[in-house]
């Protein structure tokens, strides 16, 4: 089976952390389960890695964490 591609821009892990705006904090929650449990593969690319890089800390750290839990490909 085919497995399904995303690109994933910042905001996604942002949204993680959005507890200003919790429905769009829980659908993004839903949506990187799903990224673990289906057959899903996630791609960011070098700009998404430099905007996570300029966030403040601790939100920087933690939007790191998830990068490193669900483990994206990077685009060159």
């Amino acid at each position: 089976m085919k497995s399904i591609k995303y690109y994933l821009e910042t905001t996604v892990f942002n949204f993680v952390f959005a507890d200003d705006a919790p429905e769009k904090r829980e659908i993004t929650k839903k949506f990187l389960a799903n990224i673990s449990a289906g057959n899903i593969e996630i791609f960011i690319s070098e700009t998404v890695v430099k905007e996570i890089d300029m966030a403040p800390e601790p939100k920087k750290a933690k939007m790191k964490e998830l990068i490193a839990k669900y483990n994206p490909s990077l685009l060159s």
